[in-house]
């Protein structure tokens, strides 16, 4: 399926697959689609019914899943400089962050 960006994809693999997409505000600064489920039957089939990486939330009785992009806009790594990420902070500088405790050596 072509689509401008992965929430469009998700919005319309989710729809061709029968489920309901609504709007959702919610964790990690997220806005945008996102789907309910009530069961883990339903999560699986939205899961295999779309081909975007998905993160949910649960909400007490239920699950909403939704895109796991946080933020689409590529800028370079806050702390090297060098590498391109999207959520500000590059995967290498993350590791060694975390294998130090956020130590400097």
């Amino acid at each position: 399926m072509s689509c401008k960006n992965e929430h469009s994809c998700f919005k319309k693999e989710a729809e061709a697959a029968g489920f309901k997409v609504e709007h959702y505000n919610g964790r990690n600064f997220w806005k945008g689609p996102a789907v309910r489920v009530e069961s883990k039957e339903e999560a699986l089939s939205l899961i295999r019914a779309t081909s975007v990486t998905l993160q949910w939330d649960n909400l007490g009785l239920g699950f909403i899943y939704y895109p796991a992009t946080i933020n689409t806009k590529k800028e370079i790594c806050h702390i090297c400089g060098k590498n391109e990420t999207c959520l500000g902070i590059c995967k290498d500088c993350y590791i060694e962050i975390r294998t130090t405790n956020g130590r400097s050596k």
